[in-house]
Protein backbone atom coordinates (compact mmCIF):
# COMPACT_ATOMS: atom_id res chain seq x y z
CA UNK A 1 0.00 0.00 0.00
CA UNK A 2 1.23 2.99 -1.06
CA UNK A 3 1.13 5.76 2.18
CA UNK A 4 2.77 8.52 3.68
CA UNK A 5 2.85 10.38 7.41
CA UNK A 6 2.09 13.91 7.31
CA UNK A 7 1.82 16.13 10.47
CA UNK A 8 -0.81 18.64 10.42
CA UNK A 9 -1.91 22.01 12.66
CA UNK A 10 -5.18 22.07 13.50
CA UNK A 11 -7.53 22.96 10.68
CA UNK A 12 -11.68 23.16 10.01
CA UNK A 13 -13.78 21.82 7.40
CA UNK A 14 -17.03 22.97 6.31
CA UNK A 15 -19.74 21.45 4.53
CA UNK A 16 -22.98 19.13 4.26
CA UNK A 17 -23.65 16.61 7.21
CA UNK A 18 -26.26 13.85 6.45
CA UNK A 19 -26.78 10.88 9.06
CA UNK A 20 -26.12 7.46 7.34
CA UNK A 21 -26.74 3.89 9.09
CA UNK A 22 -23.39 2.04 8.86
CA UNK A 23 -25.07 -0.89 6.84
CA UNK A 24 -26.56 1.54 4.47
CA UNK A 25 -23.71 3.37 3.50
CA UNK A 26 -22.43 1.59 0.82
CA UNK A 27 -25.63 2.21 -1.09
CA UNK A 28 -26.20 6.30 1.07
CA UNK A 29 -22.70 7.88 -0.12
CA UNK A 30 -23.12 7.16 -3.76
CA UNK A 31 -26.52 9.24 -3.32
CA UNK A 32 -25.11 11.81 -1.37
CA UNK A 33 -22.34 12.58 -4.17
CA UNK A 34 -25.09 12.22 -6.77
CA UNK A 35 -27.39 14.99 -4.86
CA UNK A 36 -24.56 17.04 -4.61
CA UNK A 37 -23.65 17.28 -8.08
CA UNK A 38 -27.07 17.80 -9.17
CA UNK A 39 -27.47 20.47 -6.34
CA UNK A 40 -23.97 22.45 -7.53
CA UNK A 41 -22.82 21.78 -4.03
CA UNK A 42 -19.12 20.75 -5.66
CA UNK A 43 -18.57 24.10 -6.83
CA UNK A 44 -20.09 25.69 -3.56
CA UNK A 45 -17.14 23.76 -1.55
CA UNK A 46 -14.33 25.00 -4.46
CA UNK A 47 -15.31 28.39 -3.52
CA UNK A 48 -14.73 28.69 -0.12
CA UNK A 49 -11.60 26.23 -0.18
CA UNK A 50 -8.36 26.89 1.48
CA UNK A 51 -5.61 26.63 -1.29
CA UNK A 52 -2.90 26.07 0.51
CA UNK A 53 -4.08 23.08 2.42
CA UNK A 54 -2.08 19.36 2.31
CA UNK A 55 -6.14 18.34 1.90
CA UNK A 56 -6.94 19.95 -1.38
CA UNK A 57 -9.88 18.02 -2.74
CA UNK A 58 -13.72 17.54 -2.18
CA UNK A 59 -13.47 15.66 1.32
CA UNK A 60 -16.09 12.39 2.48
CA UNK A 61 -15.61 13.08 5.98
CA UNK A 62 -16.62 9.85 8.26
CA UNK A 63 -17.28 11.34 11.83
CA UNK A 64 -19.09 10.17 14.81
CA UNK A 65 -19.31 6.16 14.13
CA UNK A 66 -16.09 4.55 15.91
CA UNK A 67 -14.46 3.35 13.02
CA UNK A 68 -17.21 1.43 11.72
CA UNK A 69 -18.07 0.09 15.53
CA UNK A 70 -21.46 2.38 15.81
CA UNK A 71 -24.55 1.83 14.09
CA UNK A 72 -24.98 5.06 12.36
CA UNK A 73 -22.06 8.19 11.82
CA UNK A 74 -21.98 11.58 9.94
CA UNK A 75 -21.41 11.52 6.47
CA UNK A 76 -19.62 15.28 5.86
CA UNK A 77 -19.08 16.41 2.22
CA UNK A 78 -16.65 19.26 2.69
CA UNK A 79 -13.80 20.97 2.08
CA UNK A 80 -10.79 22.89 3.94
CA UNK A 81 -12.38 25.92 4.90
CA UNK A 82 -11.55 29.13 6.79
CA UNK A 83 -14.95 30.73 5.99
CA UNK A 84 -18.07 30.69 8.37
CA UNK A 85 -20.03 27.97 7.35
CA UNK A 86 -22.80 28.94 4.55
CA UNK A 87 -26.68 28.70 5.52
CA UNK A 88 -27.30 24.78 5.65
CA UNK A 89 -23.75 23.63 5.78
CA UNK A 90 -22.02 22.76 9.49
CA UNK A 91 -18.08 23.13 10.38
CA UNK A 92 -16.17 20.85 12.01
CA UNK A 93 -12.51 21.46 14.04
CA UNK A 94 -9.43 19.18 14.09
CA UNK A 95 -6.90 19.45 16.03
CA UNK A 96 -3.06 19.12 15.59
CA UNK A 97 -2.70 15.31 14.58
CA UNK A 98 -0.28 12.60 12.70
CA UNK A 99 -2.09 11.48 9.39
CA UNK A 100 -1.67 8.37 7.58
CA UNK A 101 -2.34 8.76 3.96
CA UNK A 102 -2.82 5.96 1.60
CA UNK A 103 -3.45 6.67 -2.60
CA UNK A 104 -5.40 5.24 -4.22
CA UNK A 105 -4.83 5.43 -8.40
CA UNK A 106 -7.76 6.01 -10.83
CA UNK A 107 -10.75 7.47 -9.96
CA UNK A 108 -13.40 7.37 -6.83
CA UNK A 109 -13.52 3.45 -6.67
CA UNK A 110 -10.07 3.19 -5.51
CA UNK A 111 -11.07 4.30 -2.32
CA UNK A 112 -13.09 1.43 -0.70
CA UNK A 113 -10.12 -0.83 -1.87
CA UNK A 114 -8.03 1.37 0.58
CA UNK A 115 -10.40 0.66 3.39
CA UNK A 116 -10.38 -2.79 3.16
CA UNK A 117 -6.82 -3.20 3.43
CA UNK A 118 -6.43 -0.61 5.72
CA UNK A 119 -8.38 -2.81 8.16
CA UNK A 120 -7.15 -6.44 6.92
CA UNK A 121 -2.97 -5.29 5.96
CA UNK A 122 -2.04 -2.06 7.57
CA UNK A 123 -3.37 -1.48 11.15
CA UNK A 124 -2.38 -4.90 12.25
CA UNK A 125 1.26 -4.72 10.39
CA UNK A 126 1.59 -1.41 11.10
CA UNK A 127 3.63 0.65 14.29
CA UNK A 128 0.63 2.73 14.55
CA UNK A 129 -2.83 2.53 15.88
CA UNK A 130 -5.76 4.97 14.76
CA UNK A 131 -6.86 8.02 16.87
CA UNK A 132 -10.17 8.96 17.81
CA UNK A 133 -10.44 11.45 14.97
CA UNK A 134 -13.19 11.16 12.09
CA UNK A 135 -11.17 9.70 8.37
CA UNK A 136 -11.42 11.90 5.53
CA UNK A 137 -11.62 10.57 1.73
CA UNK A 138 -10.25 13.14 -0.45
CA UNK A 139 -11.29 13.38 -3.81
CA UNK A 140 -8.93 15.07 -5.99
CA UNK A 141 -9.19 16.67 -9.16
CA UNK A 142 -9.42 14.07 -12.00
CA UNK A 143 -6.29 15.18 -13.60
CA UNK A 144 -4.47 13.65 -11.07
CA UNK A 145 -5.73 10.41 -11.69
CA UNK A 146 -5.66 9.42 -7.88
CA UNK A 147 -7.50 10.07 -4.83
CA UNK A 148 -6.66 10.04 -0.89
CA UNK A 149 -7.68 8.58 2.18
CA UNK A 150 -6.56 10.27 5.42
CA UNK A 151 -6.43 8.79 8.79
CA UNK A 152 -5.38 9.83 12.03
CA UNK A 153 -2.85 7.59 13.67
CA UNK A 154 -0.79 7.50 17.19
CA UNK A 155 2.41 5.14 17.73
CA UNK A 156 1.54 1.77 19.37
Amino acid sequence: MNYRIEELKGFSIVGMQERVHTTDAFSIVPRIWANAMKEGLFEKLWEIRKNDHKMKGILGVCADGDHGKNEEFHYIMSTVSEHLPPDGMVKRDFPEATWAVFEAEGGPEGIGEIWKRLYTEWIPASAYDLAYLPAIECYLPSEENKNELWVAVVRK
